[in-house]
């Protein structure tokens, strides 16, 4: 019996010693609007919420990101940002979404609402501090976007959850003090085809970007980050009540500031 035990805690002690550990990192950012572009109905106006829905302007946000490492090269992570875009504006012509007629030269408020909730894998090839990593995400998508007159009397709405899989690849490098990462969630797909719907829609994700940070206390570090978050869905849904045709597009490109602080467990 001893001997066995002897041998159990020799082939232990050879056994590699895996650094589990806990990082959490939050972002101060700042969105701006590249292009935005929605549909209401297939008769509905091609509004361009950017130039002509007043979405020309910055608009704060925040991030919050958890990851923990789980084996001697992978990790798993919890994530959420929240994507709010309020607008209002005069109209310059007549809009029409799902039935519904916006007057030319009558206020119109905006309601843009995408927030960011995501789970995530990532396996890195080579170490767990550098090279490239492999991984997959799934998304809750929970998008709103409201469109109503300024005295309320008109509004239409378009809303939808579901379930969004995301593919992952990322990058990174360590030399000194400094860490440089490359990042990258994306689909592109019939959506009826990953999440077990029926509607004949089309989108797709993006959520890519690029950090340079740096040590600047143990165990803090501060990055600056530049994020491109775009994608859309575009299509006609099966279980659309009303008041419209059930077509609904929607097509967003966004750029993305953020300085942010991460501390390790």
């Amino acid at each position: 019996m001893l001997k066995k035990m002897l041998t159990v805690m020799m082939v232990c002690a050879a056994c590699p010693a895996y650094a589990y550990s806990l990082n959490v990192s939050t972002e101060a950012a700042q969105i701006y609007v590249i292009g935005h572009d929605i549909q209401f109905g297939k008769n509905g106006t091609d509004f361009d919420l950017r130039n002509d829905g007043g979405q020309d302007t910055l608009f704060p946000t925040w991030r919050l990101k958890v990851d923990m490492q789980v084996s001697e090269k992978s990790k798993v992570d919890i994530q959420y940002q929240p994507i709010q875009l309020e607008t209002s504006v005069l109209l310059s012509s007549a809009t029409v979404a799902d039935n519904e007629t916006f007057p030319a030269n009558t206020p119109l408020n905006i309601l843009y609402s995408f927030p960011i909730l995501r789970f995530g894998y990532s396996y890195f090839l080579e170490s767990i501090d550098s090279g490239w990593s492999v991984g997959a995400a799934a998304q809750i998508r929970n998008a709103r976007i409201d469109l109503s007159s300024g005295d309320g009397s008109k509004i239409r709405s378009n809303r939808d959850i579901g379930f969004v899989p995301l593919f992952r690849v990322g990058y990174q490098s360590k030399w000194n003090d400094y860490w440089f990462l490359g990042h990258v969630d994306t689909i592109y797909a019939p959506v009826k085809y990953l999440n077990g719907g029926k509607s004949d829609v089309t989108g797709t994700f993006t959520d890519a970007s690029l950090s340079l940070g740096k040590k600047i206390s143990d165990p803090y570090k501060m990055y600056f980050t530049i994020r491109y978050i775009g994608g859309g869905a575009e299509g006609t849904s099966s279980d659309d009540s009303g008041p419209g045709d059930g077509f609904s597009s929607n097509w967003i490109h966004l750029a993305q500031l953020s300085l942010a602080l991460s501390r390790t467990f």
